[in-house]
């Protein structure tokens, strides 16, 4: 079970890193926002800061692999639990050993995804980084007598949590929703309602955006009545939105037209995250607006970094999501067997811990069976749709993001038979996974 949830686990990461460098990113800041966020893992960890040392260790042949991979496809057969992903995943490391030959180990696999996504995983990303890094400047406008008036338009509970902690660094923070409740909150924490974006637009320096998706920031910024036509030169728009790159840069482009400039801001860490001061914001845009801009983030909660131009903090984003989503597929079939078998829960946590398979999702998940809490506020129809935006950047990039896109397809087929509304953790039931454990009886899973 280990090992599953590890060699698939790997070429997940190799993808997700390959599928980065495509989009310009940079690995060591990418490595960093993974072992920040949701994605993290032992492979994370230890792989990914490897990835270009010439001195790697001699890995085990792809041969020994897909030996334990068949022994536990072949279990699930016996037992009737489908194991897709590991299946997935031995197909992979056996078209590599074909193609690199029977000498082949592990560390090919670095060759082999990399070839396949059109880069090398085998060299530094210098040539794959065309935009220069920015310190941030040493002008602080919150901190000054002109503290920017700020805009914030999308109070859900995301926004709302993101919107109170920029209540402590504006001048005046007017505020917009299409919920006249959530205003009203914010209102009597001292923000101002604004009756319509336009109005807001025209009133604020600072406009941070945070809705469901990039097609509703276009609606916001370019539709009837939206903000474009109160934009004055030298605002600076924060699309806080976990959005489309591509969509991003476009937008991004309509606004330089009006001497706006557009940062994508997506975050990681949920409201818990931002009233506490531990989220990850992952940034890009033009360096002198972001480094204008960083300062504000910072103090509204957390850590920020600058991956490039516009689209690269959303590319990042995508990327974090996909091994987010993607490891805890892999957690909930490897869980899926076990319960079959009848592993002890404890054992399996204990042995797991330490493993080379460990990511933060099979932490998360043992937790809520554990405890019965859910692991996190996200409903699935969010997973579908972040999923989707990863495919499509796959796409686009022509990288192949298999893996990705057998757990996207997984989790449409689960949004079909649930409903969007559910939260995430609605999905185990689907793998028979069971969400209450007894300390007491020392339960199988």
């Amino acid at each position: 079970m280990n090992q599953s949830m590890y060699l698939t686990g790997r070429l997940l990461n190799l993808e997700s890193v390959a599928m980065g460098f495509r989009a310009g990113l940079s690995l060591a800041d990418l490595t960093e926002a993974i072992n920040l966020s949701s994605g993290r893992s032992r492979i994370s960890e230890v792989l990914l800061p490897d990835l270009f040392r010439d001195d790697r260790i001699k890995e085990r042949s792809l041969t020994s692999a897909m030996d334990d991979l068949n022994r536990i496809i072949s279990l699930g057969m016996t037992l009737g639990v489908p194991m897709p992903l590991a299946s997935h995943t031995r197909s992979l490391l056996a078209m590599s050993a074909n193609i690199v030959g029977p000498n082949a180990d592990l560390n090919d696999m670095h060759t082999v995804i990399g070839s396949m996504a059109g880069i090398s995983l085998d060299k530094p990303l210098a040539e794959f980084n065309p935009v220069a890094r920015t310190e941030a400047s040493d002008t602080d406008l919150s901190r000054t007598a002109s503290a920017p008036v700020i805009g914030y338009v999308g109070l859900g509970a995301m926004g709302a949590a993101l919107a109170r902690q920029a209540l402590s660094v504006a001048r005046e923070l007017h505020v917009y929703d299409v919920s006249q409740d959530r205003v009203n909150e914010l209102v009597t924490m001292g923000a101002v309602a604004a009756p319509d974006v336009l109005t807001l637009a025209q009133k604020c320096d600072l406009i941070i955006l945070c809705v469901p998706t990039s097609g509703d920031v276009e609606k916001i910024l370019f539709g009837e009545q939206g903000m474009s036509d109160g934009l004055k030169a030298g605002t600076i728009v924060i699309d806080q939105t976990t959005g489309s790159p591509f969509e991003t840069q476009m937008m991004a482009e309509r606004l330089r037209e009006q001497g706006v400039e557009l940062i994508d801001a997506p975050v990681t860490g949920g409201p818990r995250g931002a009233a506490e001061g531990t989220l990850v914001t992952l940034c890009g845009g033009q360096p002198e607006a972001y480094a204008l801009v960083s300062p504000i983030l910072e103090r509204m909660g957390g850590k920020i970094s600058y991956f490039g131009a516009s689209g690269a903090g959303q590319a990042a984003k995508l990327v974090k999501n996909a091994l987010g989503a993607s490891n805890r597929i892999v957690v909930y079939e490897a869980l899926a067997l076990a319960s079959k078998v009848g592993l002890k829960l404890d054992l399996l946590d204990r042995l797991i811990e330490r493993s080379s398979g460990w990511t933060a999702a099979f932490r998360r998940v043992i937790g809520a069976i554990r405890t019965g809490k859910p692991t996190a506020d996200v409903k699935l129809s969010w997973y579908v749709k972040d999923l989707v935006l990863v495919s499509q950047m796959a796409a686009a990039l022509r990288v192949p993001m298999s893996i990705a896109n057998l757990v996207r397809s997984r989790v449409e087929v689960a949004q079909s038979a649930l409903d969007g509304d559910v939260n995430v953790d609605a999905l185990a039931a689907l793998f028979e996974i069971p969400l209450t454990y007894s300390e007491e009886k020392n339960e199988a899973i």
